[in-house]
């Protein structure tokens, strides 16, 4: 993030959590529960609504491959 003349935020970050329980019904002990965050930054003189979906398409893409990652990464 990066601080303007006017002493504002020149970006706002959106940010995702996601909580993932994870079950290996085979293998009981790679069990586990994990939060996952992503996130991207936005010029602050554009609204939410604006960049929103492009956002959100990047922040669960990289989500996703973090959960699949670690729930396959033992197979």
């Amino acid at each position: 993030m990066s601080i303007g003349q006017d002493s504002y935020s020149a970006e706002t970050k959106l940010t995702v959590t996601i909580n993932v329980r994870f079950t290996n019904n085979q293998k009981p002990e790679d069990d586990f529960e994990k939060k996952y965050v992503a996130f991207q930054a936005f010029d602050s003189n554009r609204m939410i609504t604006d960049v929103q979906d492009e956002l959100l398409t990047t922040i669960i893409e990289d989500i996703t491959d973090n959960i699949y990652n670690d729930t396959v990464a033992k197979w």
